[in-house]
């Protein structure tokens, strides 16, 4: 068996770039190496890390192992900033968690974040939607809470944004 050294790069809550370790085994024959692993796959006391901050005027983000299924027991936070005077659209063009009244279970929570720190809810889903949902933050700052409970995964989604002039 021979082990290989892989590793995983994000911001901390410092603006820094930080590598953190994870040492993965595999029993193939090729010599030891380093590779980079996307930030959901990666583990932080033995928990899935995914939070992430994007300044962008457009760009876009998935649910951790998309299109595989996502993990249990996470909560991930994507940070959204665009330019100001603009405000957000976000639109899920795949979207997939588990159904549940009042979504309970797994489900993402889109926040308007503003200046002083303070964040209004303005939408929770969850469940399959086979059509485009789309969500629009009046003001240039969200947040994307992805929580996903202990027991059953699906797929997750795919989430696009842009600016939108107001």
């Amino acid at each position: 068996m021979r082990f290989r050294q892989a590793y995983c790069v994000r911001e901390n809550t410092a603006g820094l770039i930080e590598i953190l370790p994870h040492v993965t085994c595999a029993d193939r024959l090729e010599p030891l190496l380093e590779e980079h692993c996307e930030a959901p796959a990666c583990l932080e006391d033995g928990r899935v890390t995914c939070n992430k901050t994007i300044f962008a005027s457009e760009g876009s983000f998935t649910s951790p192992n998309h299109p595989g299924n996502y993990p249990t027991d996470i909560d991930c936070i994507t940070r959204i900033k665009v330019n100001p005077g603009y405000w957000i659209d976000l639109t899920f063009q795949s979207f997939e968690l588990e159904p549940a009244p009042g979504c309970i279970y797994d489900y993402v929570e889109v926040f308007q974040d503003r200046e002083d720190g303070t964040r209004t809810s303005i939408a929770r889903l969850c469940g399959t939607r086979k059509f485009r949902s789309s969500v629009v933050v009046k003001g240039n700052s969200a947040s994307v809470l992805f929580h996903s409970d202990v027991i059953v995964t699906r797929r997750g989604f795919v989430a696009n944004f842009s600016e939108l002039d107001p």
